[in-house]
């Protein structure tokens, strides 16, 4: 039988943080988490992609500066192996604010692109509910 708590979890809107700066991970992940994001995380670009490519969510926010693959990397490749029913809102957060880096991001399939310095994980959090 199903009860009320697990028809609650599996409504959750998940969503997956790549980003290798513990700090800003966690701090985020916890403001997601009391808007009851099921938020999964990842510190490394192989293990990132590879997370994105075996589950389903609905937001992934993606650092572009993460070790053993970039961000930019990230998103050819999940470009490149994605399936078409499979299609997760993705936010490239960085302290690069570069215009050629925020096109090519945009261009590769980003949504968005968060400066992080510009923006509090409680403004981030709000971004993400417009998008859901």
């Amino acid at each position: 039988m199903i009860n009320q708590y697990t028809m609650l979890e599996n409504n959750k809107k998940t969503l997956l943080i790549i980003e290798d700066d513990i700090f800003v991970r966690e701090l985020v992940s916890m403001k997601l988490r009391e808007v009851k994001y099921k938020v999964t995380e990842s510190s490394d670009g192989e293990d990132g992609i590879q997370k994105l490519l075996t589950e389903n969510y609905n937001i992934v926010l993606l650092d572009l500066m993460v070790p053993n693959k970039t961000g930019l990397e990230i998103l050819s490749e999940f470009n490149a192996k994605k399936s078409a029913n499979y299609q997760p809102k993705i936010i490239v957060m960085s302290n690069l604010s570069e215009q050629d880096k925020i096109t090519e991001c945009l261009k590769l399939g980003a949504v968005d692109y968060i400066v992080k310095s510009h923006y509090s994980p409680t403004e981030i959090v709000a971004k993400i509910n417009k998008l859901t």
